[in-house]
């Protein structure tokens, strides 16, 4: 199972309506969606900044035990359809 993080309520609306998501109580003021089907990943929506992202992905972690954490605020903002880190191994501070 993958995870979804990312910092805007707008990024991730469409996703969330169109597959129907259902909001979840959530650390915080995040917001996070899960899917009826186990199918769709969990959305954690955590607001702007490296800190909150942190914030949100180590809950995702705890929470869902994901595999792959992909990080939507980074993929919006990459600059070629190309662009794509994949990583071994992740360390928190």
């Amino acid at each position: 199972m993958i995870a979804i993080g990312g910092a805007l309520q707008r990024e991730t609306s469409g996703i969330t309506r169109s597959l129907g998501y259902r909001a979840i109580e959530g650390p915080e003021d995040f917001t996070v969606y899960t899917a009826a089907s186990n199918q769709n990943p969990p959305i954690i929506v955590s607001g702007s900044g490296p800190e909150r992202a942190s914030k949100g992905t180590a809950w995702a972690i705890d929470k869902f035990n994901p595999e792959a954490i992909v990080s939507w605020d980074f993929a919006v903002q990459a600059k070629n359809i190309n662009d794509l880190a994949i990583l071994s191994s992740l360390q928190a501070r």
